[in-house]
């Protein structure tokens, strides 16, 4: 996003488009959740999903999805 347009509505909203969800097939039980969060480990526990989006100059922020951790 230019600096001219963060201001601009349209550019907010292309740039808020929703991610897509891909589930992860193997998440943590809330047993394993509540005792993980009970005691969070900075850099040590990780969540089972992740975000990943791509940018280009040309293009901008593209490709936004949530996925399984890996």
């Amino acid at each position: 996003m230019a600096e001219q347009s963060h201001h601009d509505p349209k550019a907010l909203n292309e740039l808020a488009d929703a991610f897509k969800v891909i589930p992860n097939d193997h998440p943590a039980s809330d047993e394993e959740r509540a005792r993980l969060i009970d005691k969070p480990a900075f850099g040590q526990l990780f969540s089972d999903n992740m975000t990943h989006m791509g940018w280009t100059s040309e293009g901008g922020w593209k490709d936004r999805r949530v996925e399984p951790y890996g």
